[in-house]
């Protein structure tokens, strides 16, 4: 496990890329720390970046100069003694399917931490926004899936440290287009309509993705388990004139992520700027979570 360099925290930035689940089913369990979900997802070139906010004494998370995950925040001061305060800036908004929420709260958590001083793993200093996600269920997987990077496959619940991860094997770099549909989502509300009985399809389509884990195959299985959660009709309205310019799309939420035939590109993205949609042309971040320290 990596620790924590706490000796230059006079300028501290956290990057998060936003991650977007593909499948996912829930694994419960008594303590927080071991509950999780199994599943896959991706992790975009699209990052959350905060700061320690030195000038404001009061615990928050200013993300887009706007004070938000209230409860979350109260509960870390509370329970972790983590009573800081962060400005974050992200490119897409909360509820959107982007795992925005966890990437404020990575980022609140070690930020927190090293400000605290705190002789801890980095690991180990996200676990309470892990914990945080569960508590609220605004996410069961995304803080160790953002922690990692990469086109992950979560085996074993938990944050990092104790959940596992495998990473798909991608054969090139690919490029990714992401879409902001409107409206919002809350996760807790997506979760309470999703039945039990729904997940077990969601096991045996990831049993198919170890078997043969590619990025191609990971999209194809994504559109089939979240036909069943998400309107679909939207998506094809929108894509009736670049279907054949795709090779696989899938939607969760609000996040659209499309994986292109590569010389239309331009295409896709000029369709949905044309209707007045946010559009991001991105790829994989292999990274996950970085510190960046000033002297």
């Amino acid at each position: 496990m990596k620790s924590i360099n706490n000796n230059y925290h006079n300028e501290i930035i956290v990057r998060v890329p936003l991650h977007v689940y593909g499948l996912w089913f829930p694994s419960i369990n008594e303590d927080p720390l071991y509950t999780g979900s199994l599943g896959a997802g991706i992790n975009l070139s699209i990052y959350l970046e905060a700061r320690l906010e030195k000038e404001n004494s009061k615990p928050r998370i200013l993300l887009n100069d706007r004070d938000v995950l209230k409860n979350h925040v109260e509960f870390l001061c509370r329970k972790y003694s983590l009573c800081n305060s962060i400005r974050a800036y992200s490119p897409i908004g909360l509820g959107t399917g982007f795992g925005v929420s966890a990437a404020c709260l990575i980022a609140y958590s070690i930020i927190s931490s090293i400000a605290q001083n705190k002789n801890i793993t980095l690991e180990r200093a996200t676990w309470p926004a892990h914990v945080a996600e569960v508590y609220y269920k605004t996410g069961l997987g995304d803080v160790i899936s953002e922690f990692y990077g990469g086109a992950e496959i979560r085996t074993k619940p938990g944050p990092p440290g104790i959940g596992s991860i495998e990473h798909i094997l991608l054969k090139k770099n690919y490029e990714i287009i992401a879409v902001v549909l409107e409206g919002k989502e809350p996760t807790p509300i997506m979760l309470s309509r999703i039945k039990p009985e729904y997940y077990e399809k969601n096991k045996k389509l990831l049993e198919k993705l170890l078997n043969s884990p590619s990025l191609e195959n990971f999209f194809e299985l994504a559109h089939e388990f979240t036909r069943g959660l998400f309107s679909y009709d939207e998506v094809t309205q929108l894509l009736n004139r670049i279907k054949n310019k795709t090779i696989s799309y899938y939607r969760k939420k609000q996040a659209l992520l499309i994986l292109p035939e590569p010389e239309w590109i331009h295409d896709i993205i000029e369709n949905f700027e044309s209707l007045g949609l946010r559009v991001f042309k991105t790829k994989i971040s292999h990274v996950g979570v970085e510190i960046v320290y000033s002297p």
